[in-house]
């Protein structure tokens, strides 16, 4: 059908036309869907969906916000239509969280369901704030929010506005504008993958150059530059000062700063800046939590006047700390700010997790940065280092602070390139200049008006008054390299006046004046002809220099105290040397006293012991052989006693000298308190028996059955605590308790006896060394003194402790405790002890030994008595000995005869036992050797074990031990008879028939003057004539002995050896009577 055929007028040629009009309508949309399909953008794609919507349904603006649904927020998109301002546009591009109370966004995303609103159709409602501002902000008047669904899931949301007022679109129109949005989805969601993956493609490009710049510089002036590059944050904020940590990580100090372009030239007055990371800024918080810290104008109240100050002077809006972050710390802080509102979040988060790209390589940059310092500073300082040590050096020497200043401002001048120097000092609250100097006479104009001009003025102490308060405050040095270039800024009134007398201001340094560490003034350096570059080693020896200053000025102004007291310092001082002189000394009278000591011990001990060997071995045979009944078994059994008495007061003086020269040691080992108390038991009930007294043992708690510590150490004191309350107790007894505290794992033991006591005056000295409580004049008690101090030493050095308490008359109690050592595990145990012996109980000797052994033994000893004495111990055992008289004859004997063991004394003429055995082990010689020695210190023992010996043996010979040691090397036998031992009266017989022969021997060696052989034979001869029956031939033989070992040759000596032996010719020509 043709259009002339249709009559005019009629319903179908209107049907016709509503038909076109829909074809037209469905045309463009099918042209502007394959035109969308075609966009790269969504800012295309908006606006020529907004070219479609106006011309249709006359809506002005059109904007679009997408879901982020991992953060759960619309982002706002884009808007077109209309042109926002800066502030406008802060409120209109918002991200919008997806909460249906936010906004009306929100809700239409949730819901799918889109929103008009319109003067006349939305009274009554009221919209969100964030609704509100966009709304105001584009100046609308009417809108209608689609959501944007595919698939069921809502992508987006689109908005239609209108500026106009204008009726409202019918239902029918809102329902053609949602259908067209259906159509749009499409089209709209290709074109922002597209644009996403855009995006993404120059993320990555961007990253990847980011990351080839921040590889390529290793040097923190350009590496730091990076962070304000368009792939970081750039036109995002207005500055972003760069904090990174010092190297003692107690401040972050300003590294490089980027200024709004209205304060350019001033970023060098923040160099080196420096933030305590212990304070309340934004930085410090930021560094040390590694987290953002975000701050507006708006809350600046709860941060500290530093950061308010910093917000004014640079006109901040919003401040955020951002720290660089390297694993779980901050590499460094960024302090960006924008000087108004609008801070994008998204490109702030991105700029977060851009900034840790930086870390390591800013770590490595100040690494390097530290080596070029280093070696700069090196280079520098080797040139300035003289100059700075003569000038440092005439500062110390000046005593008055007016030439100090003088020398300051002249001097400094002579070698760095400034024209002016000042020095400031302060005076109570405030700053006063004390002195300016220039380099030549064509600044004293200049000088003199900046001197009149500060003569009446004074700095507060606040940075605001300018930058000479602003470095004494922060002692910080502040360095503005040209301050031409900042002159039109903000400033102090006062440094506004004073530049003001210069034509050319150019580069001015203020470094801190120090006194340990603290600023007390300021240095000034300026120059007014030429900018100046200082390298940092210039600074750094400027800064050194300062600290010079500051101690030469101190001690000026101490100069007429220290004046005033120097004689008498003089004299205190010539007083200490003569102390200390006097103290030398001492000091070596008192080491060499102390060596001569433990020499004279060490010899006395020897030589003591050597005869005690012969004395308590025959006193043992003769008590074995006559009986404990007959008169001599009676005399031998007093020999014996008095030997063990003598011996013992030997030990004591062996231990009291080992103490005071601190090489007493301890053992730490296992060992069981109840059979230690048992082996107290078994000896002090025989000495207590003796004189009718009781000696009782008992545990009143249970005790571990094992403790830490030395057994030998323990008994010891314990024996010398039980021994002294039964040597001080006429009647009654002694008793002793143990007791443990687990929990506190002390073991304690109480010696009670029913003595004499003790006065309360004599308890003070109980302790003491060579110390006895009765009057010397009228002694009752034998002992040296030295027990109770050995004890106390010995429980002390084995971190215990020991107390008495005591009443004349009634008796004493003496109380140690003892460290147990860990018990967990250690089973406790309530002991008995035997009970004590009947008083009057005999003390039993050793029996003969019954063991029997099977064997031949060398013995090697100069001392005829000592080797009958051991030939009589060894034929006890069934040994087969046999005897000879030096070193020379042993090692002869041993590789010429078999032997199952030897014995070796240590100390005889010749070659002697160490050399002796040195000579068998180079031969090859296989058994056991024993040592025998009156040197019985443990150091002495220690050394003659390490030198190869099997086993050691002390003088006097303890027969039990002596069986002991060599039961250990030797086999044993069967038990038989034993062998009946050497005569006494056969060996003094036998002794007295030598004598004449062993006197003729003496004088032999003298009249050959061989006084080595004549010292031999005479030590051997004074052990064992006493014991015999010849103790005046003793003597004598002992003072021949001394004479030769103490005198050098000369005929008085020779004559006095002449004498000594004659009398003991006449000894033996008159012997003693049965």
């Amino acid at each position: 059908m043709t259009d002339s055929a249709v009559p005019p007028g009629s319903g179908t040629a209107a049907e016709l036309a509503r038909l076109q009009q829909s074809i037209e309508l469905l045309r463009k949309e099918a042209e502007l869907i394959r035109k969308l399909s075609r966009a790269s953008n969504v800012d295309d794609l908006l606006e020529d969906i907004l070219l479609h919507i106006r011309e249709r349904w006359g809506f002005d603006t059109v904007g679009i916000q997408l879901m982020d649904e991992t953060h759960q927020l619309l982002r706002g998109y884009r808007t077109h239509g209309v042109v926002l301002d800066e502030q406008a546009r802060a409120h209109v591009a918002v991200d919008v969280p997806l909460d249906p109370r936010a906004s009306v966004s929100a809700w239409v995303a949730l819901r799918q369901q889109a929103v008009y609103a319109h003067p006349e159709r939305s009274r009554g409602t009221r919209p969100s704030e964030i609704d509100r501002q966009a709304a105001r902000a584009l100046g609308l008047v009417e809108s209608f929010i689609v959501p944007i669904v595919a698939d069921g899931k809502t992508l987006g949301v689109v908005h239609f506005g209108v500026r106009r007022q204008r009726p409202p679109l019918s239902d029918s129109q809102l329902a053609e504008v949602r259908e067209f949005m259906l159509g749009m989805t499409a089209p709209i969601r290709g074109v922002a993958i597209r644009e996403a993956l855009e995006n993404s493609r120059r993320e990555q490009a961007e990253l990847a150059w980011l990351c080839r710049q921040i590889s390529a510089n290793i040097e923190l002036k350009p590496l730091l530059p990076l962070l304000g590059e368009p792939p970081m944050a750039g036109g995002l904020f207005d500055g972003s000062p760069v904090g990174l940590p010092d190297a003692a990580e107690s401040a972050l100090a300003c590294r490089h700063i980027q200024l709004p372009a209205e304060f350019a030239g001033m970023e060098s007055a923040y160099a080196e800046l420096r933030e305590p990371l212990d304070g309340k800024d934004p930085l410090a918080v930021a560094y040390r939590t590694a987290t953002t810290v975000q701050v507006t104008a708006a809350e600046l109240a709860q941060w500290p006047p530093s950061l308010r100050n910093r917000f004014q002077r640079w006109r901040i809006h919003t401040a955020v700390a951002m720290p660089i972050r390297l694993g779980e710390r901050a590499a460094g802080v960024v302090f960006a700010f924008r000087q108004r509102p609008g801070l994008n979040a998204e490109r702030l988060q991105m700029l977060e997790q851009r900034l840790p790209l930086f870390a390591e390589q800013i770590r490595n940059a100040l690494f390097y940065t530290d080596l070029r310092r280093r070696e700069a500073e090196i280079v520098h300082a080797t040139a300035e280092q003289q100059r700075f040590l003569d000038l440092a050096n005439r500062l110390i020497e000046l005593t008055d602070t007016e030439q100090i200043y003088r020398l300051i401002t002249d001097d400094l001048l002579s070698w760095l390139p400034f024209d002016m120097a000042g020095v400031v000092l302060r005076e109570q609250d405030r700053l006063v200049v004390k002195r300016i100097g220039v380099r030549d006479s064509t600044l004293e104009p200049l000088q003199r008006a900046w001197q009149d001009f500060y003569r009446e003025r004074r700095f507060r102490l606040d940075p605001a008054e300018g930058a000479t308060a602003f470095a004494y405050v922060h002692n910080s040095r502040v360095l503005i390299p040209d301050v031409s270039q900042v002159l039109h800024l903000p400033m102090s009134k006062m440094d506004r006046e004073a530049l003001a007398w210069m034509e050319s201001p150019r580069t001015f340094l203020f470094v801190p004046i120090r006194r340990r560490r603290e600023a007390v003034g300021v240095l000034w350096l300026i120059s007014v002809r030429q900018t100046v570059e200082l390298p940092e080693p210039d600074i750094s020896l400027i800064e050194a220099l300062c600290a010079v200053i500051g101690t030469a000025i101190g001690n000026a102004e101490l100069y007429a105290t220290v004046e005033s007291q120097r004689r008498e310092i003089e004299a205190a001082l010539d007083e200490l040397r003569r102390t200390q002189h006097q103290l030398a000394d001492a000091k070596a009278a008192a080491e060499a006293s102390a060596a001569a000591k433990s020499v004279f011990v060490a010899n006395t001990s020897h030589e003591i012991r050597t005869p005690l060997t012969a004395i308590i071995g025959f006193a043992e045979m003769l008590v074995e052989q006559a009986g404990s009944d007959s008169e001599v078994g009676r005399s031998a059994a007093a020999i014996l006693r008095n030997g063990r008495h003598l011996l013992g007061l030997i030990n004591d003086i062996l231990d009291i000298s080992k103490i005071e020269a601190g090489r007493l040691a301890f053992d730490r080992i296992a060992f069981a308190p109840a059979e230690l108390l048992r082996d107290v038991v078994a000896a002090m009930t025989l000495l207590a028996g003796e004189k009718g007294l009781y000696f009782r043992v008992s545990a009143s708690t249970p005790i571990p059955e094992r403790i830490i510590g030395d057994p030998a150490r323990v008994r010891q004191a314990l024996f010398n605590l039980c021994n002294n309350a039964v040597k001080f107790t006429q009647a009654g007894g002694v008793e002793v308790t143990v007791d443990c505290d687990p929990a506190a794992q002390r073991l304690r033991i109480r010696v009670q006896d029913t003595g004499i006591g003790i006065r309360e005056e004599d308890k003070a000295k109980l302790f003491q060394p060579f110390a006895q409580v009765e009057d010397p004049r009228s002694r009752r008690y034998a002992g040296t003194g030295l027990g109770l101090a050995i004890t106390r030493q010995l429980v002390e050095g084995m971190g215990g402790t020991i107390g008495v308490s005591s009443a004349v008359g009634v008796g004493s109690v003496f109380e140690l405790t003892l460290p147990t050592g860990p018990l967990q595990g250690v089973p406790m145990q309530q002991p008995r002890f035997d009970a004590a012996l009947p008083a009057g109980a005999e003390p039993a000797m050793p029996a003969p030994a019954a063991v029997r052994l099977t064997g031949r033994v060398l013995v090697a000893d100069d001392s005829a008595d000592n080797r009958l004495l051991i030939q009589h111990y060894l034929e006890q055992l069934g040994l087969q000995p046999v005897l000879v008289e030096d070193g020379e004859q042993a090692v002869a004997a041993a590789l010429a005869d078999s032997f199952d063991l030897v014995i070796l004394d240590i100390q005889m003429p010749g070659m002697s036992g160490l050399d002796a055995l040195a000579a068998l082990r180079d031969c090859g010689f296989p058994k056991p050797v024993v040592a025998l020695t009156a040197n019985v210190m443990s150091a002495d023992v220690q050394h003659y074990l390490q030198a190869g010996f099997d086993a050691c043996l002390g003088k006097p010979i303890d027969r039990r031990r002596f069986g002991e040691t060599l039961q250990r090397f030797l086999p044993r036998a069967a038990v038989s008879d034993a062998v009946k031992p050497a005569d006494i009266a056969v060996l003094a017989r036998r002794f007295a028939q030598d004598l004449p022969g062993r006197l003729a021997l003496l004088d032999e060696s003298l009249r050959a003057r061989d006084w080595q052989q004549m010292a031999a034979e005479a030590h051997k001869l004074k052990g064992t004539a006493g014991v015999l029956g010849w103790p005046g031939v003793g003597a004598q033989a002992d003072r021949i002995e001394t004479l030769i070992r103490t005198m050098p040759d000369s005929p008085t000596r020779r004559q006095a050896l002449a004498e000594a032996l004659q009398r003991a010719l006449d000894l033996v020509s008159s012997p003693p009577s049965a």
